[in-house]
């Protein structure tokens, strides 16, 4: 638990998107981390975060983007459930306690409907233009994101 993490959940918990002055260095110190064969969910979703990211590696990434209707995203998200202790994200269904360390799952806070509404505003506002950015460079591929994991995961594999 960094002091940019910590600053990050702040946001989060409001159902804000994380600055990118918060955000850039907090994944690009990650992704330093990492050996190859990585995978950043959620990330980049501006574009100062395309090129943040671009100026870090040598081969430009491809951007898979799953494209979800609002109304779907609007029921997944009144579903989600959140780890009081460890954040792990889990699905009504899945029982009432943690699979990985025991804590209580509770609706996440940032999953009330103004935020979520909040959230879907502040999409169209700063990640289509990373979306558009990635494709204008022929570097993104649009999956349909409907249906179950697994049946999402296909078409990602395919």
């Amino acid at each position: 638990k960094t002091a940019l993490g910590q600053e990050a959940r702040s946001f989060l918990d409001r159902g804000e998107y994380v600055p990118d002055k918060i955000m850039i260095p907090m994944v690009l110190e990650w992704v330093g981390e990492q050996g190859d064969g990585w995978l950043l969910d959620g990330f980049p979703r501006t574009v100062p975060q395309v090129e943040a990211l671009d100026s870090l590696l040598e081969v430009k990434p491809l951007a898979i983007i799953l494209h979800v209707s609002d109304d779907e995203l609007r029921r997944r998200v009144s579903c989600r459930l959140e780890c009081v202790e460890c954040h792990r994200v889990a699905r009504e269904g899945e029982g009432h306690l943690c699979p990985e360390c025991q804590g209580k799952l509770e609706p996440r806070a940032d999953d009330a409907a103004e935020n979520f509404e909040n959230r879907l505003a502040e999409y169209r506002r700063l990640v289509i233009p990373a979306v558009t950015y990635y494709c204008d460079q022929q570097r993104a591929r649009i999956v349909n994101g409907m249906g179950s994991p697994d049946e999402v995961y296909a078409r990602v594999r395919g």
